[in-house]
């Protein structure tokens, strides 16, 4: 677990910390994922190679029924949906931040997953 990637600074590249992710899940979570939950860990993070991924990006029919439903209108196979999910995360200030921009110092800097999993939802945060 020490290999894991830390928070990066505000304004820094996604690592694949995760925070970002345990913290809520994003606009398009909300939007696509049966109970995803504001102030709730995504339900579709991922853990693979030793980092985060966005369970939407990575396999959308098996955590959407509503991306599956939009690729039979479409007639877009998993792939494109793929896609069209990194595009729409690219364009979501919701998802990945990497730190806070209200000003306040930002506590989970440098900080792995599953401390700021306990850092965060173990101290009421939200």
């Amino acid at each position: 677990m020490n290999d894991l990637p830390r928070k990066p600074n505000f304004g820094g590249p996604c690592n694949g910390c995760g925070a970002c992710c345990i913290a809520t899940p994003c606009g398009l979570a909300l939007d696509y994922l049966e109970g995803a939950e504001e102030g709730s860990p995504c339900p579709a993070l991922e853990w693979k190679d030793g980092r985060a991924w966005c369970g939407l990006a990575l396999r959308p029919f098996h955590h959407s029924a509503g991306l599956q439903a939009l690729a039979l209108i479409t007639s877009a196979p998993e792939s494109v949906i793929s896609q069209w999910v990194l595009k729409m995360l690219q364009d979501d200030e919701s998802s990945c931040d990497s730190g806070r921009d209200d000003g306040e110092e930002d506590f989970a800097v440098g900080m792995t997953a599953p401390e700021f999993y306990h850092a965060w939802h173990g101290e009421g945060r939200r």
